[in-house]
């Protein structure tokens, strides 16, 4: 199944520490998350593009990579938020480590086939490199 990436859905996926401290940031918490979430399905899209066809609807991504798009999102996003790097500890650096090895192969993994499947127009697709999305990480 293939489920729109947003905040709302982020939020489920983050432990209880990770949401009280998004909750006392004095930035816009909302607007960054969304804006990570946004990157990041694009980023994935692009990179699925090239082993299958992908859903038209913007933003959506398939279920079964879902856990590893949030790990990117999340770690972007905390890069982003003052206060949060604490919380990017060993575990969510390895947790990084795999997505990003699942960003290099998405072709592991048995995705379902979109409900609205992308037209092909055609165009040759950028390659992306998750390591170096951001440089201050």
């Amino acid at each position: 199944m293939w489920l729109e990436l947003n905040k709302d859905l982020l939020r489920t996926h983050l432990a209880d520490s990770e949401i009280e401290a998004l909750n006392t940031a004095a930035v816009e918490t909302e607007n960054i998350l969304q804006e990570e979430c946004h990157r990041w399905a694009e980023a994935w899209r692009g990179r699925l593009r090239k082993v299958m066809t992908i859903d038209r609807r913007e933003d959506y991504v398939p279920s079964e990579l879902l856990t590893f798009i949030l790990i990117h999102v999340r770690y972007s996003s905390f890069t982003r938020l003052p206060g949060m790097e604490p919380l990017l500890d060993r575990l969510r650096q390895r947790e990084w480590d795999l997505a990003n090895e699942m960003f290099d192969h998405p072709d592991k993994v048995a995705i379902e086939e979109p409900e609205e499947p992308e037209e092909d127009d055609g165009d040759p697709m950028i390659v992306v490199n998750p390591r170096n999305f951001f440089l201050d990480t």
